[in-house]
């Protein structure tokens, strides 16, 4: 490795790496690293470690922007698809409405009575 070539700082790639997609943060990893040892040629190291957490948090809401907004709206066709189906299949959907309600009913009367039989006389010691 040469000597002029450095590694940037640890927490600016955790964080980088906490943003975006593994594949991604990894190709972005390698061109910050570039550019980040090019100002540290240039302006030294303490110019060049305020240069990359600037670029950081300048990249921040463009990372959420894009990530939640994909969420949001794959969020919104799982809700199209679902209500198309909904009204397609009327029958098959008040069965399955019905066997999850009652399957949940029967989940919370188990609980309650579990619980009721667990916290029986205790306490006595």
């Amino acid at each position: 490795m040469n000597r002029d070539l450095q590694k940037i700082p640890r927490f600016p790639v955790w964080l980088l790496g906490k943003l975006m997609p593994d594949m991604d943060s990894s190709y972005l990893e390698g061109d910050f690293e570039e550019l980040y040892n090019s100002v540290r040629k240039d302006a030294g190291r303490l110019k060049s470690n305020l240069w990359i957490w600037e670029q950081i948090f300048l990249s921040v809401p463009g990372f959420l922007r894009e990530t939640y907004y994909g969420r949001v709206s794959m969020f919104k066709n799982y809700l199209k698809i679902a209500f198309r189906n909904l009204r397609r299949s009327k029958i098959q959907t008040v069965i399955n409405i019905f066997g999850l309600s009652t399957g949940i009913a029967c989940c919370i009367l188990i609980y309650l009575y579990i619980n009721d039989e667990l916290g029986y006389d205790r306490f006595h010691e």
